[in-house]
């Protein structure tokens, strides 16, 4: 089974690709920047680290809090977006 675990909720974002709990890739942005401004680079990159698209996911993870509102919202709805954007 193939993941993407995302963590939107605190200042800092992170993003991995993990198969059979086994990690392919993984980064953590510690950039002063927005996460509407990082966020989806930062799994592109780790998509494509990772060989995969998320067409090859087979469920996505994203942490719920506690947190910044605005960031878990973030991480919702682009996790989501690219679950529902499945070809």
């Amino acid at each position: 089974m193939k993941i993407l675990a995302c963590d939107t909720s605190n200042s800092t974002c992170c993003a991995g690709v993990y198969e059979d709990g086994k990690e392919l890739s993984y980064e953590l942005s510690l950039e002063m920047k927005t996460h509407s401004e990082t966020f989806m680079p930062l799994v592109e990159r780790v998509l494509k680290n990772a060989n995969t698209n998320c067409n090859d996911l087979d469920a996505t993870a994203v942490t719920v809090g506690p947190g910044s509102f605005t960031g878990i919202r973030i991480g919702i709805s682009r996790s989501w977006e690219l679950r529902s954007a499945r070809i």
